[in-house]
Formats: structure tokens, C-alpha cells, sequence
């Protein structure tokens, strides 16, 4: 989940790959990028959560049930966050959450919103917009207002794929932490190992060298 304050990468990095992607579509588009919905394993029970890496990309937004939206405004392009809001009963359950006020302040984006409030919101924009660009099979309630507008529809993905291609230089030094935190972690299997050891065991000495060094692992995803 989201750490308040704690973005792997510089504000700036994130708002230079928000002006690339953004400039590519037309002035009349309205962007709309949804996060992985979570998936349930067993009853209550999800599997661990991992946000959609496009999300990832262009904002670092590492919570579920969140939508990243662009418009453009009077020539200016404008970003948001649709996020879950504040609640502190499940909090207890889930772990801490972001909400509005911390995402507004201390994410890339200009505006932040309620996840309740995006079928009014959303509607809005599209009511002043002549096509939109997503990603479309994330989020089902999403999909079916993009597809009731009747708007033209592009992937966002096709822009954002030849994007990624081009790293930083932030991106670049977060690459090769990446390799060196891959190769220690290997080492460390192989210093450990032992006739008849079990492959499961070699596995957990080597993510647990990952789990311990959290942040780098973290941003990799990221990338």
C-alpha cells in the first residue's frame, strides 16, 4: 500500500511522464487509467495486491480502487486521483490508507477525489469530451460508463508501451539497484545451499533478501 510522503521517484519524474503521455492525445480527450482490481483467493481472503503498472508509472499509486483521469483544460492539461477515502474501521482490518487529503498533497497530480464520487465526476467529463483514452478489463463499473458514453475509444497502452521503452536517468539508476539487490539475493541462495536442501528453502533465502531490502524491490514494479 501507499506510504504517505514516500514515492520512489521525484515529483518531477513522474510529472515529465505525465506531460509526454498527455501530449500525445488530443486536446478533447478525456484519460482515463484504472488500477488492478483485487482478487479474491478464498472467501474474505485476497491474494496480495499489486496495482496495475501503468498506474504505477504515471503517478506511483500503489492502492486498489483507484483511477487515474487527465483532461485537458483551456489548453492545460489537468490530473487526478480517484481513491478510496478514509475509514478507519477498515483500516484496522486493511492497513492505512491515503485518502483525498494525502493524495492531493503529497502525490503528482493536481486534484484528488472520492472512488464514491467518480460516477458523477466522471460523467461530467465525458459529457464535455469527444473521446476517451484507457485502459480497458481492469474495472468493470469503469468500463460500462466508458462504453454507455459512446465516445470514440483508444488504448492508452499503445502511448504508454513506447514510453516505457525510453528510461531515466532516475530510472536507469533504479534498474541497476535492481540488478545488484537480484544478484546478492542469488549469491546469498547459493552461499546457504547444501546437499538435500530443498528448492522451496532456497526460494525463501533468497526472497527474504528482497523482503529486507522492501523500498528498491518496491520500485522495480515501477519501472
Amino acid at each position: 500500500m501507499g506510504v504517505i510522503g514516500d514515492l520512489p521517484f521525484s515529483m518531477g519524474e513522474y510529472k515529465l511522464r505525465q506531460d509526454r503521455f498527455l501530449s500525445q492525445n488530443k486536446e478533447d480527450t478525456l484519460v482515463l487509467i484504472p488500477t488492478n482490481s483485487v482478487k479474491i483467493r478464498s472467501n474474505d481472503t485476497s491474494y496480495p495486491y499489486r496495482a496495475n503498472s501503468y498506474m504505477l508509472y504515471l503517478c506511483g499509486w500503489s492502492e486498489p480502487e483507484a483511477i487515474f483521469m487527465a483532461f485537458n483544460d483551456s489548453g492545460v492539461w489537468k490530473s487526478c486521483l480517484f481513491v478510496r477515502p478514509r475509514d478507519t474501521r477498515a483500516e484496522i482490518w486493511e492497513g492505512r490508507r491515503v485518502g483525498t487529503e494525502g493524495a492531493s498533497k503529497y502525490w503528482p497530480i493536481d486534484e484528488a477525489y472520492s472512488i464514491d464520487d467518480m460516477d458523477k465526476i466522471i460523467q461530467d467529463k465525458i459529457s464535455n469530451s469527444k473521446s476517451i483514452s484507457t485502459i480497458e478489463g481492469c474495472d468493470e463499473k469503469l468500463d460500462i460508463l466508458i462504453k454507455k458514453s459512446n465516445l470514440d475509444v483508444f488504448d492508452a497502452q499503445i502511448i504508454l508501451d513506447d514510453l516505457r521503452v525510453i528510461k531515466s536517468d532516475e530510472e536507469i539508476k533504479i534498474m541497476q539497484d535492481a540488478a545488484t539487490l537480484a544478484s546478492n539475493a542469488h549469491i546469498e541462495g547459493i552461499m546457504k545451499t547444501y546437499p538435500g536442501i530443498g528448492e522451496w528453502k532456497i526460494q525463501s533465502i533468497i526472497e527474504s533478501h528482497f523482503s529486507l531490502r522492501i523500498k528498491v524491490s518496491r520500485v522495480i514494479v515501477q519501472l
